[in-house]
């Protein structure tokens, strides 16, 4: 039988900078002394742990994050008996440039840090004792265009197979042929015996469970092969009355496979797939299943916020579960591979995914730093590998996730320099080939970048579908110049303005924008170059409110009236360490997102969620709770026939939305009056009221659990600390500090309150930011979490004791 033997457990670990301290330790070999070394359990990212200066050499494209060569190495044991199996060990993903060794001997490097590899140890190991060591260098830096993290950050596994046994890249399970009333299920796989002398004669079985867990199909094969020697086996199975699966019903199947022989399973293999037809259309844009449906996208990186990229599974449930809330069905996983568990889950949530491949290509890419210096940077990152490395890297990530239902389509790369040059159409072509040689079910497209220039190459007819980044003006025209084409908005401009979550310094200045740009004698030395530092607001305003939601809301028309193009993916879904668009230090993370990296809500989570969800939507901004402020523009997200406003019961009107023109709603000038902000919106007939109140001091403070609290032991836990005024009103203008502490069972984490400036993520302690913040927590065993603050001088704890079982 198949055993997988979990290796996250009691690594060793140092971080050590070679340039400045010396030649690198012998750390592999079996009598090297690192008993005094930090005990870690992967996945583990040194950065997230490590201090964030402006110093540091991955500037601000890094999110300012320490990078370092470091080590690790686990001691594990073997018996005699595991010695007679196949034995390999797996890294789902380490970053990046690691040297793998076993019991002193190196096995291989692998440069890229995003795509799973494994090393055959079988005649490297030996009974009891066994040493495995990993160098990590990501010392060179910048050495990528956002936060990357560095070390081994997600799971390694240990697989010990019989000589006889299943290779699990090469299993692909498609379903070529679907009806009401069956469905055929084509299974590839391949069969290896790496017996040296001895030819085996086994029984190949297979049966297909659903979702209940009931057997629906079944298949036995008989089957010689001979020694040292594989074979390549494809089956048809039929199943009846088959469950589709899709975004709406993501229904998902098991496929599992055995090697038996004589009686004595020897190999087996569980794989879930879904049964499912994709197409995409120059005319209908994506159809599943024989039905058009917009794909309603979200590009997100790979971190996980304050825990890093360290790959946990309760951070990307969070991560699904809130953009599929704001209404998404898709996710673009920018610019790499993505971890296998989020894309398992991608499967049962019923998430739409693009898999991206690489950022670069053969050209190394320059980008600019923001917060106004125009500096282009080189970054150090796969240009270097490309030419050796590009054809296994994605032949890799195409034969480990093709099995995902949720997968619908790849791509070969973002905003790749050679797409605006012939050299770049030779590329296109061997990549597509790569990806056609063990896909041929999914469409390749890559996301362009600069639509015009692109446009008078081939590179976008080379491919399957045409990816374009911010190029909606070109939909039309491209068209109709090219009606075969299919497009896909690969990355689209977010109607997010580049403000904190629950500031609104910007925003109140909206209604004063036009006058004062338009005002030629703002400032009479404006004549001789000067610009007054109320223009230069203003023009701040214009660009980072004003233009960004323009943008948004256009790109989101578009996206709803032009039937041909297939859907949209925003950049981003969630804001992400790194690249802290328009600042730089001490921000350390973007501004792009409806959602912040802590997972919580920005006012534009309510604006894409009114035009991609079908529940109600009805939602102000700013809040009521300000000091010294006369008038303020009132904006209000929303699905609803017809609003009206209301500031302590007095009316400012009604307002409908324009179809095609303007996606949300907007009252200029209201008088500011502390009391109650109140929108009352019609919807199908249906009554829908929103209300804001002024809230005074806080009160007191709430802490909770964000979901059910946990049962299993190891997982990790979401909290969140909010405050209240002494008539239970939501408290959000005041900034509190907040202590979290946890005792017996339960672990603290880290916390955080999704501010791009905030980056002490050592710390237990936070402020709120808009009057939130979240903890996270580990549950090893029951106990004790507490959130502790002064509100009015006085010390005020909440406690919560965690069961579990």
């Amino acid at each position: 039988m198949r055993e997988i033997r979990s290796l996250n457990q009691g690594w060793k670990y140092l971080k050590h900078n070679i340039h400045s301290n010396g030649s690198q330790p012998m750390f592999y070999r079996v009598d090297f002394n690192d008993k005094n070394w930090q005990t870690v359990d992967v996945p583990h990212d040194s950065s997230i742990v490590s201090e964030f200066k402006e110093s540091n050499p991955a500037g601000p494209r890094g999110g300012y994050a320490e990078t370092t060569l470091c080590y690790y190495s686990k001691v594990f044991d073997l018996t005699k008996e595991d010695l007679a199996k196949k034995i390999f060990v797996e890294f789902e993903g380490v970053y990046m440039n690691s040297t793998v060794y076993i019991n002193g001997e190196e096995l291989g490097k692998y440069p890229f840090g995003y795509t799973t590899f494994k090393y055959d140890i079988t005649d490297h190991v030996v009974e009891g004792s066994n040493k495995l060591s990993v160098m990590v260098d990501n010392e060179v830096q910048p050495g990528s265009r956002w936060y990357s993290g560095t070390g081994i950050y997600r799971p390694v596994h240990l697989y010990l197979l019989d000589p006889v046994h299943f290779e699990k890249e090469d299993f692909f399970i498609t379903t070529p042929f679907i009806t009401d009333d069956y469905a055929i299920v084509n299974i590839d796989a391949i069969i290896n015996n790496t017996n040296k002398k001895q030819s085996k004669f086994i029984k190949l079985a297979y049966e297909i469970i659903d979702a209940g867990g009931n057997v629906v199909a079944d298949y036995t094969l008989d089957k010689s092969i001979s020694y040292d020697c594989y074979a390549d086996l494809s089956t048809q199975i039929k199943i009846d009355k088959p469950q589709l699966w899709s975004n709406k019903t993501p229904v998902l199947y098991t496929l599992a496979a055995k090697i038996i022989e004589n009686g004595e399973v020897l190999d087996n293999l569980s794989i879930k797939f879904g049964i499912r037809s994709i197409e995409f259309s120059p005319d209908k844009g994506f159809i599943i299943n024989g039905e058009k449906e917009i794909l309603k996208g979200v590009c997100i990186h790979h971190d996980n916020g304050p825990l890093g990229s360290a790959a946990h599974r309760e951070a990307f449930i969070k991560k699904i579960e809130i953009v599929k809330a704001m209404g998404a069905n898709a996710i673009r996983t920018s610019h790499n591979p993505e971890s296998p568990e989020f894309l398992d889950l991608c499967d049962e949530y019923g998430m739409y995914v693009m898999e991206e491949s690489f950022d670069e290509w053969t050209e190394a890419k320059r980008p600019r730093i923001f917060g106004g210096i125009f500096l282009r940077q080189r970054i150090f990152a796969y240009s270097n590998y490309f030419k050796e490395w590009s054809e296994k890297d994605l032949a890799a990530m195409i034969k480990r996730d093709r099995n995902h239902a949720s997968i619908v389509m790849w791509s070969t790369g973002n905003e790749i320099m050679e797409l605006k040059d012939p050299e770049g159409e030779r590329l296109s072509q061997v990549l597509l080939n790569v990806v056609h040689k063990y896909d041929k079910t999914r469409p390749v497209l890559a996301a362009g970048n600069g639509l015009v220039a692109i446009n008078k190459t081939h590179n976008l007819d080379i491919l399957d579908l045409a990816g374009y980044n911010y190029a909606e003006d070109c939909y039309i025209p491209h068209h109709e110049e090219k009606p075969g084409r299919c497009i896909v908005g690969s990355e689209n401009a977010s109607a997010t303005p580049f403000e904190k979550r629950g500031v609104y310094e910007q925003f109140l200045k909206v209604d004063e924008v036009d006058s004062i740009l338009d005002n030629d004698n703002a400032d009479p030395e404006e004549a001789e170059g000067f610009v007054s530092d109320k223009r230069k607001v203003a023009e701040t305003v214009k660009t980072n409110v004003r233009a960004r939601v323009a943008r948004g809301e256009n790109s989101m028309i578009r996206h709803l009236t032009d039937d041909f193009v297939a859907g949209m993916f925003i950049w981003t879904g969630i804001d992400y360490l790194g690249e802290p668009t328009p600042q730089v230090w001490p921000s350390i993370s973007s501004y792009f997102a409806p959602i912040d990296r802590i997972c919580l809500p920005k006012d534009s989570f309510y604006f894409y969620k009114s035009c991609w969800s079908d529940e109600d939507v009805l939602h102000l901004l700013p809040h009521w709770s300000f000091e010294n402020v006369e008038e303020l523009p009132v904006w209000c997200y929303t699905n609803c026939d017809e609003v009206e406003l209301f500031v302590n019961e007095k009316s400012y009107g009604k307002r409908s939305l324009e179809p095609g023109k303007q996606l949300h709603l907007e009252w200029p000038k209201v008088k500011f009056e502390k009391g109650q902000l109140k929108a009352v919106g019609t919807r199908n007939g249906q009554t829908i009221t929103t209300v804001l109140n002024t809230a005074s001091d806080a009160k007191h403070m709430a802490f909770e659990i964000d979901k059910d609290t946990p049962t299993g032991r190891g997982k990790l836990f979401y909290t969140t600390v909010s405050f209240y005024d002494e008539n239970d009103n939501f408290v959000p203008h005041q900034e509190h500090e907040i202590t979290f502490s946890a005792e017996d069972g339960i672990e603290f984490i880290v916390c955080d309150n999704g501010d791009p400036e905030y980056s002490n993520f050592t710390s237990n302690s936070v402020k709120t930011l808009g009057g939130l913040a979240k903890a996270i927590f580990r549950a090893n065993a029951s106990g004790t979490i507490c959130a502790s603050s002064l509100i009015n001088g006085e010390k005020v704890d909440v406690l919560i004791y965690i069961n579990v079982e």
